[in-house]
């Protein structure tokens, strides 16, 4: 059987639910169209059609445009809404695939892994993928959950990534509801829940250093802890 490319495995991801992608890419095609007509339209009633008198059809056209604007809105929640969705159902399929992908290799494949990680310092870090529900029965590790007030992230946000506060708003939003979702599917639980963690922390109260710093200290004592038991 002939294998995909990696181009082919990634469309076939866009396949079930090419309609969402066609309902997505027409709608931005006539934000587009509007949006390129209306120079052209406002220098023909500039130069034509006010000159020369001619109001009737001058009102006709902001009317027209007006409606025109009014439809672009609509295109544009469909865009923002339902091509969010999109993004997110094709995520959830890749991750889907991804998690049986994992669920169908041999033991022997992860002991290797196992014996490899212990070749080097046999630590290592997991951020978010269910880590805490996926090593739950795991004695050596510890989950932790950082989380911060609303302000200090979006003005990290706007830091880091160059945009809007709105832009910073609508981005951690988009993302908090990504991450609640892949997680509340694949585990069954609440995203954010202090008891499915060893440690829950607000990252406001100390600042980030000594957030880190804390952390560390946590995870030292609980590696203690546990090597004399």
């Amino acid at each position: 059987m002939k294998q995909k490319t990696d181009f082919q495995t990634f469309i076939s991801y866009f396949k079930p639910h090419r309609r969402l992608f066609f309902l997505d890419l027409a709608c931005a095609l006539m934000i587009s169209l509007i949006d390129l007509a209306f120079p052209f339209v406002s220098r023909w009633c500039m130069y034509t059609l006010l000159p020369n008198s001619i109001y009737k059809t001058f009102w006709m056209v902001m009317i027209i445009f007006l409606l025109a604007y009014l439809v672009r809105s609509f295109f544009t929640y469909i865009i923002c809404y339902y091509g969010h969705t999109f993004g997110i159902l094709v995520e959830a399929d890749m991750r889907k695939d991804l998690f049986e992908h994992m669920q169908s290799l041999s033991y022997g494949y992860f002991d290797k892994m196992l014996a490899l990680s212990e070749e080097k310092d046999g630590s290592c870090v997991f951020v978010g993928r269910c880590a805490d529900y996926i090593l739950r029965n795991e004695p050596s590790c510890v989950s932790v959950f950082i989380h911060n007030t609303a302000e200090n992230r979006i003005n990290r946000i706007m830091e880091y990534d160059k945009v809007t506060e709105q832009e910073a708003k609508d981005r951690m939003a988009s993302i908090d509801k990504s991450r609640s979702s892949y997680y509340n599917y694949y585990t069954n639980k609440a995203w954010g829940v202090a008891s499915s963690y060893h440690l829950s922390i607000d990252a406001s109260v100390l600042g980030i250093d000594d957030t880190v710093l804390f952390i560390k200290d946590f995870v030292m004592r609980r590696m203690e802890i546990l090597s004399h038991q």
